[in-house]
């Protein structure tokens, strides 16, 4: 498969199993801009891509369902871009965002799996669509105990293999405020942004007043492009100490 440098997986490493894909044709039709694979963890595990849609007003940004018979690649032992639930057993849906216009690993804004428990279980999705943080999936599922919400319109699997429909909403912007440095004439402020709510980069900046009543002083913005958690400091100087 033609990748391209900027793709969020760029070297297919499952032989024997069945990689998906997403791939952007540049508007002349003469190139791409953005291709990658879209794989399990483990080799010999299968990554099947069905539906796609664009998620924003952007032409780069995008979600895409499929099924996945392991965890995802990136997700294994980190919720950095996993916002729901890790792998369940059997063959689970899984649904992703990317933004084509990044590159690499901040290319995918979120992805996660959505699944019942169970080797034997099995569910798929087919179609999605959704704009900026929300996205609204149709698959089929075997299991009975596939996540279901108390508003939902039939709560209890009626055997064999049912529809559904669910919608995915990623978390608020997050940011947790991790104390101060303090030093004679100058302080190092400290946080951790926990998420990004599926935005492709974030401005943060500290606003503090000081003991003598300098209050709505600021630092400077800083955009965070990374994958979070991101630990972000800043310096502030020219303090006196009371």
């Amino acid at each position: 498969l033609p990748v391209t440098a900027n793709g969020y997986d760029t070297v297919r490493t499952h032989g024997t199993g069945v990689s998906g894909f997403l791939a952007r044709v540049n508007e002349s039709g003469g190139s791409l801009g953005y291709a990658t694979y879209i794989e399990t963890e483990y080799s010999g595990q299968n990554a099947y891509a069905y539906g796609i849609a664009t998620a924003s007003l952007s032409n780069y940004d995008c979600w895409v369902t499929g099924t996945a018979s392991s965890y995802m690649q990136g997700t294994l032992g980190t919720t950095s871009k996993n916002y729901y639930q890790q792998f369940q057993g059997g063959r689970d849906v899984f649904a992703a965002r990317f933004d084509t216009a990044d590159s690499g690993s901040d290319s995918c804004l979120f992805i996660t799996t959505l699944g019942g428990v169970g080797l034997l279980n099995e569910e798929k999705g087919f179609a999605i669509d959704g704009y900026q943080g929300t996205a609204v999936i149709a698959g089929s599922t075997m299991c009975s105990d596939f996540p279901i919400s108390a508003s939902a319109f039939d709560s209890s699997h009626n055997g064999g293999v049912d529809a559904f429909v669910s919608t995915l909403i990623e978390p608020a912007l997050a940011v947790t405020t991790d104390g101060a440095t303090e030093y004679s004439s100058s302080a190092i402020l400290h946080s951790t942004l926990t998420s990004k709510s599926g935005a492709a980069s974030v401005l943060m900046r500290f606003e503090y007043g000081t003991a003598s009543g300098s209050l709505g002083s600021s630092t400077a913005w800083n955009g965070v492009s990374g994958s979070v958690p991101y630990h972000y400091s800043a310096t502030i100087t020219g303090l006196t100490p009371s």
